[in-house]
């Protein structure tokens, strides 16, 4: 009769450090691979485009925004991949759940009205990320690890600093764009420190060679 071996998982410090790099460098990645979808658009509609949008004009935004999300989501889902892969297979498709995340934001966010206001697109779009990619997430997740129900609020939590910020008062321009710079990295150090709690939650079962 084979053994089986039981393993808890202990994550700490420093996967939630390799977790910040890894998702960081993923996002940048994924942000530089995306640049294609912009200039395409861009020379089909050109740098200005005139508004109010027609139908097939918001179309063309939304598709190609929802695929230059999902490039971006996907350089993102593999970094975060590389790293918890050490603790969870199989866990391929996390790569393919955050891109389709990402292309579900994108396409919201661009098939909002034309003349929203600024500060309602920010707040709009910085609340529903969390909900998109904790949903999108949570389908891999469930398979793995218990609890996983609660990656969705932990992603949520995550972003409401940055939805808090859409409604606070004007700062300059250098403050402005560190106060945003240091925000968007909160959902990241949530969700790191979320993941580190949902695998300790987790006892990891396998069979040993040969069994």
């Amino acid at each position: 009769m084979s053994t089986i071996v039981v393993q808890p998982l202990r994550p700490g410090l420093r996967f939630w450090l390799w977790w910040m790099l890894a998702t960081v460098i993923g996002v940048a990645a994924g942000m530089f691979l995306s640049f294609p979808f912009q200039f395409v658009l861009e020379a089909a509609l050109g740098t200005e485009v005139a508004t109010p949008w027609t139908t097939t004009t918001q179309t063309l935004i939304v598709v190609f925004k929802g695929a230059e999300g999902v490039v971006m989501g996907m350089g993102m889902g593999l970094g975060q991949w590389w790293v918890i892969r050490k603790y969870l297979k199989p866990m391929g498709g996390w790569v393919f759940a955050t891109g389709l995340a990402f292309f579900l934001q994108g396409a919201f966010r661009w098939s909002l009205p034309f003349d929203i206001l600024p500060q309602q697109v920010g707040a709009t779009i910085t609340l529903s990320f969390g909900i998109f990619l904790g949903f999108c997430q949570w389908f891999v997740l469930r398979r793995n690890v218990r609890r996983a129900e609660w990656w969705i609020a932990i992603n949520i939590a995550g972003w409401m600093p940055a939805f808090a910020l859409m409604f606070a008062p004007e700062f300059g321009q250098i403050l402005g764009m560190v106060l945003f710079a240091i925000t968007m990295l909160v959902p990241f150090a949530v969700a790191g420190v979320g993941m580190i709690w949902l695998l300790r939650q987790t006892t990891l079962i396998q069979k040993p060679e040969g069994s």
